[in-house]
């Protein structure tokens, strides 16, 4: 495939050929085609011009990996880029300069509505590329080096500097390098729509600018390969909306040493990203005047209460301490000067998370 095209015109004088620059797209009749310049490439005569092929030095494979939806104030990755240094044995290091990127609305062709600098900024509180640790997907334990807090761009383009001549960037001949780039949303980012971003690989030909490579040796520029442009559109999710519906399964009286449920609480979340459960609040008062105006203290309850624990139904509806799954155990409960108790959910749990449903536990 011709990447980048060397254009040269037969002298009237010396029938020579004297080469002009390079471009990336020809239109035009072709007559024929050879390794004109004995460099493994095959080149292109047309009736005007002799067309070298200029081949590339690196290619820059670019993945969509982006969710459909992310939520305000998430970070989490969008693309994923591997690089190659395409040259043959002998040839020199090369270093991965900088990577250019388009934003946009996400609506129409790339670029057609390129975000301004203030609705970028509004929507990406950080922009961070990370090398990968090998495993193939984003995680901890990644390396950042890349990290921008207030974008700068021009037209949608954002250009980010890589590291000179760093070992997270430098590609010796046949080595990959894999990196992720990572969104960090605004926490307000959903009342500005949706968004696309655009990796550009093209050599300039969608925006002005394209992400570019040079030798380590002595920092003049190579020539990118034909990698195909890709995009990640997502959308923006605004606060999590969640309810809990608490109903009263308790007797009028609890006898002493019994074990009973107290509330039935439902949970409902509806949204374009899953949410969890984090925690659980209750204030423990003497049962006169408006809730809560009379709290107990530690003391008192713990004269009262011996532990409290929270069940997740095993959708039977109905108490059932062997069919249902407890998640939480609190002995010897605290408040505070309220009266209140803070019981912490299990983090990151099947139990706890909420995906477009509801999820019906028990109190007891």
């Amino acid at each position: 495939m011709l990447t980048r095209i060397h254009w040269a015109e037969l002298n009237d004088t010396d029938d020579e050929f004297t080469r002009y620059g390079y471009f990336n797209l020809y239109r035009g009749i072709v007559t024929g085609g050879a390794d004109l310049d004995n460099d493994g490439e095959i080149d292109l005569v047309t009736t005007e011009a002799s067309l070298w092929n200029g081949g590339g030095d690196f290619t820059l494979n670019t993945i969509d990996t982006s969710a459909e939806a992310l939520a305000n104030g998430v970070r989490d990755d969008v693309l994923q880029i591997v690089s190659h240094h395409n040259g043959e044995a002998g040839n020199d290091d090369l270093v991965i300069a900088s990577l250019a990127f388009m934003f946009d609305d996400g609506t129409g062709d790339p670029g057609d509505n390129s975000f301004s600098l203030a609705e970028l900024n509004a929507i990406v509180d950080h922009l961070r590329i990370y090398e990968d640790n090998g495993d193939g997907v984003f995680c901890s334990g990644d390396i950042n080096i890349y990290d921008a807090a207030t974008l700068q761009s021009s037209n949608g383009v954002v250009v980010a500097t890589l590291p000179n001549n760093s070992p997270y960037t430098k590609l010796a001949v046949g080595q990959n390098k894999t990196w992720f780039v990572t969104f960090d949303m605004e926490d307000l980012a959903h009342e500005q729509g949706h968004i696309r971003i655009n990796h550009l690989t093209d050599n300039g030909q969608l925006a002005e600018g394209s992400s570019t490579g040079e030798l380590a040796s002595c920092d003049l520029d190579v020539n990118l390969a034909y990698s195909a442009r890709v995009s990640a559109t997502l959308q923006i999710a605004g606060d999590v909306a969640a309810s809990l519906a608490t109903e009263t399964t308790s007797i009028g009286v609890q006898n002493q040493f019994t074990f009973n449920d107290i509330f039935k609480v439902t949970a409902t979340h509806s949204g374009l990203v899953d949410a969890e459960l984090a925690t659980i609040a209750l204030q423990f008062d003497d049962g006169t005047g408006d809730p809560g105006s009379n709290p107990l203290s530690t003391a008192e309850v713990r004269e009262l209460v011996a532990e409290v624990s929270i069940y997740l139904d095993d959708g039977s509806g109905g108490f059932s301490p062997i069919g249902d799954t407890r998640i939480v155990r609190k002995t010897s409960p605290t408040v505070n000067d309220d009266g209140i108790l803070i019981l912490k959910l299990p983090d990151n749990s099947d139990d706890t998370l909420l995906s477009n449903g509801e999820k019906p536990g028990s109190l007891r």
